[in-house]
């Protein structure tokens, strides 16, 4: 007996769409109308900034490269909160049944985590390269070419 493959889209092809009652608290909590890079379904771990066992998605925007929005259903209100990413690195966590994109700054106590299942985890470590390398990215310059 073989366990059927998940149809999920490949690492590469992170979804944009982000399901209507998201949208709302999404539009409320973007300010400066940034276009969605990516969108991703997961369920949040414990930590400060988050109760556990939210669903929610993690946004990525395309003008904001320093942050990300968790957007998160709490009973029947739908909130949204940004994580800053200039002190914080990702990485990957692979737990029993879970996938973790773990979001650390300092200590143990100052993390992030966000589970994704387990036949996602090519979409987390795909994930984790995309944050991590996000503060790669060059900035636009303002020096004109030398002419000869």
């Amino acid at each position: 007996m073989r366990w059927p493959a998940a149809s999920l889209p490949g690492p590469e092809n992170l979804p944009q769409e982000i399901p209507g009652r998201y949208a709302t608290a999404f539009k409320r909590h973007n300010l400066l109308n940034a276009n969605v890079a990516w969108a991703v379904p997961c369920i949040s771990g414990s930590s400060k900034m988050l109760p556990s066992n939210l669903f929610g998605f993690l946004v990525g925007t395309q003008e904001d490269l320093h942050s990300l929005i968790f957007l998160y259903k709490r009973g029947f209100a739908t909130a949204a909160i940004s994580v800053d990413l200039d002190e914080y690195t990702a990485s990957q966590e692979s737990q029993f049944l879970s996938e973790n994109l773990v979001l650390s700054c300092g200590g143990k106590k100052n993390r992030l985590v966000f589970l994704f299942s387990r036949p996602e985890a090519e979409r987390v470590s795909h994930l984790v390269e995309k944050i991590n390398h996000r503060f790669a990215e060059p900035e636009p310059s303002d020096k004109e070419p030398q002419e000869e």
